[in-house]
């Protein structure tokens, strides 16, 4: 069941390159959200399916989606198809492809990482600011019993 899995993973990256969910490709194929997830996930599945799927994404090449052979994209098929290097030129898309998507990930872990910044001055501030109110407190009970002593002693 290789070949499956190699089909899901494919279908899972040019999800990915088109920013697409899977929830979307099941509303547009008119396959249910767990129909697409058994797909990614490599499990059998009916061609019908499969069909639907490509119906839906005109622009998947269904030999690259199949096969693994050429571009994830059919217009780059055609438009490569004039080309000597048509390996070359479609290798370097999808390295590009894969470098603006990786690009994008790293833009996300860095808004992530501000953000958990942010919570952690925030938590910082709360802390500090707990440590002046017990301050505070440990103060007025060291002043009420030095107090009460001093007034039993007098």
């Amino acid at each position: 069941m290789k070949s499956l899995a190699n089909i899901g993973e494919r279908l899972r990256v040019f999800l990915e390159a088109e920013r697409m969910r899977p929830n979307t490709l099941a509303r547009q194929s008119g396959n249910s959200s767990t129909q697409i997830y058994n797909i990614l996930n490599g499990r059998k599945y009916g061609t019908d399916k499969l069909i639907q799927i490509l119906e839906a994404l005109p622009t998947l090449n269904m030999v690259w989606l199949v096969s693994g052979v050429g571009p994830m994209y059919v217009n780059k098929v055609e438009a490569s198809s004039s080309l000597a290097n048509n390996s070359d030129s479609s290798l370097l898309h999808e390295k590009i492809k894969s470098l603006e998507k990786e690009l994008e990930n790293m833009q996300a872990m860095i808004k992530l990482q501000d953000m958990t910044i942010q919570a952690f001055k925030k938590s910082s501030e709360m802390a500090e600011t707990s440590l002046m109110d017990l301050k505070r407190i440990a103060n007025f009970y060291k002043e009420r019993s030095e107090n009460i002593l001093s007034s039993k002693s007098a």
